[in-house]
């Protein structure tokens, strides 16, 4: 079903403006770039550590050798805002890069300069994750059957969660190795030195996260 899903959502994307495709490598490989990921939920995001460049690359259908291509970002206050410009080869293809500034999550568009090409085809947005980098362990054994921090009772279940700061229920999406879940703040902790997230032992089983480790973690508004 995961593989069926995605090849619907790429192929989807291909038939319409720009074939937005975030691609690339895991961020251990230090060259950028997304990949997509499901971690056994309906949850399906790219991820991309901050401080490394997004590529992207696609095709506009009708487009020339040359057609300028404009790369947006949806900015609340300031709308479609471009982050980076580049220009098409003869088929139609194009690639760009951006290097984001900040850890969050945004929309994201190729639109071309050309009005009689953009206005025949439709503009396809893209949604990607931008993590910041933490240090992460995870824990449950020994806890199982008390209350946490956040009043929640700890299950082998119970996704979620631990940090200092944070309010309770807040939902963060986790990022490991091309994997991501959402989880709420159910503890307090970690407390050990230079460690920021605690995950419960159903969280990590999910990511196949098994020992202290760097994670992508981004803290989502609240209502999301």
């Amino acid at each position: 079903m995961t593989a069926l899903r995605n090849r619907s959502a790429i192929f989807a994307y291909l038939l319409g403006l720009a074939a937005l495709l975030a691609t690339a490598a895991p961020a251990s490989a230090g060259n950028g770039g997304l990949t997509f990921a499901e971690a056994d939920s309906s949850l399906i995001a790219p991820g991309q550590m901050l401080g490394q460049p997004v590529k992207f690359s696609g095709t506009i259908p009708g487009a020339s050798d040359g057609e300028t291509i404009e790369i947006q970002k949806l900015d609340a206050a300031a709308g479609w805002v471009v982050v980076a410009t580049t220009t098409t080869t003869s088929g139609g293809d194009f690639t760009a890069q951006w290097l984001p500034t900040k850890a969050e999550k945004l929309s994201v568009r190729a639109v071309p300069m050309n009005a009689t090409i953009r206005a025949t085809n439709s503009i396809p947005v893209k949604t990607i994750s931008v993590y910041k980098s933490f240090s992460a362990t995870w824990f449950g054994p020994g806890f199982y059957g008390n209350r946490t921090g956040c009043g929640r009772k700890m299950t082998r279940k119970l996704i979620g969660v631990a940090h200092k700061k944070l309010k309770c229920g807040t939902k963060v999406e986790i990022y490991y190795k091309g994997r991501v879940i959402v989880a709420p703040v159910v503890d307090r902790g970690p407390f050990r030195h230079n460690t920021e997230y605690d995950l419960t032992y159903a969280a990590a089983k999910k990511l196949k996260f098994k020992q202290t480790a760097k994670v992508g973690a981004l803290a989502l508004p609240a209502g999301s």
